[in-house]
Order: structure tokens, then C-alpha cells, then sequence
């Protein structure tokens, strides 16, 4: 009897040495592969608006559009700091500087879903974000699930932007 436990576990650890492990390390590397695609179209869409200062219809589409060429489903949230002056309560004669929010609900109503296809346009100095974070679960996370009785979600989150520095429109 010992003997018969003694080759089910071996037979057990043999099993994760050459199947289970070799396919996390396989699901990792996809994830990888994922997230470099994401993060290089990701930070083409981010350079491209605070380069041009705008985003038109068509472009935000095909950015949507590229994300979900690997196989994921990704929130994106939009966010513009819009740089405002405002007269400087202490010092009658100067002015401060202040940032007034626009996102996805403000950038995006304007430019597609009123049907008008205008583009969003952002002003030199104001400030982009561009906030993408995976909705599902990959392989790799659903792995990770099985064999640690948890893991992390939402392995795939990317949070680039900056300073407009053009208005070229």
C-alpha cells in the first residue's frame, strides 16, 4: 500500500513538472506579448494627440479597434485637464492657473456618440491621459487562480499620458 501512494504522487509531481508548468510559463509569455501590444498602441495614440491636440472620431476607433486585436476586452478611460486662468483672490492683479477636468463621458459625447464625427481639441499646456485596463481574465491569470487559489486580475493596466505641446489642427 505504501508503494501505490508512493507512484500516485510521483505520478502527480511528474504530471506538474511536464504539463502544468511548461503551460503557465506559455500563458506568462502570451500575456507578455499582450501587453507590449497594448502598451505600443497605447503610447502611439497618447504621443499622436498630445502632438496634434486633438482626437478625431476615426483614430479613437482604430486605437479601440487595434487594443482588441489581441483577443481582450479593455476599458479605456479618456481624461483632459483643461488649463484654465482665474483672477488670484490674494493679489488683485495676477492670476492663477487651474485645471478643469474632461472625460470619458465629455470627450467622447463629443466627438461620437452625438453623431456629428467633430473632433475633441485640446489647447497647448492642458494635460492627457490615456487610462487602459483589461475587463477579463487571461490565461495566464486563470492559471495562476488554479494553482495559488488566487492571483492577481486585471494583469494588464496601462496609464500614459502628458503635457499637449502642439496644436497643430
Amino acid at each position: 500500500m505504501d508503494h501505490l501512494l508512493e507512484k500516485i504522487l510521483a505520478f502527480l509531481l511528474i504530471t506538474l513538472m511536464l504539463f502544468i508548468i511548461p503551460l503557465q510559463s506559455m500563458f506568462d509569455r502570451q500575456e507578455d506579448v499582450a501587453y507590449t501590444h497594448i502598451y505600443n498602441e497605447v503610447t502611439l495614440f497618447t504621443e499622436e494627440v498630445l502632438d496634434n491636440g486633438m482626437i478625431s472620431p476615426q483614430r479613437y476607433l482604430i486605437f479601440a479597434a487595434r487594443l482588441e486585436d489581441c483577443g481582450l476586452a479593455f476599458d479605456i478611460e479618456l481624461e483632459h485637464k483643461k488649463k484654465l486662468y482665474v483672477p488670484d483672490p490674494d493679489n488683485a492683479s495676477g492670476y492663477l492657473a487651474v485645471y478643469e477636468g474632461f472625460y470619458n463621458e465629455d470627450i467622447l459625447s463629443d466627438t461620437l456618440f452625438l453623431g456629428s464625427g467633430t473632433d475633441y481639441y485640446l489647447n497647448k499646456g492642458d494635460f492627457f491621459v490615456v487610462e487602459v485596463k483589461n475587463l477579463g481574465t487571461t490565461k495566464a491569470e486563470a492559471m495562476r487562480q488554479v494553482l495559488f487559489m488566487g492571483g492577481k486580475e486585471g494583469s494588464i493596466f496601462l496609464r500614459l499620458g502628458g503635457m499637449v505641446t502642439n496644436e497643430s489642427y
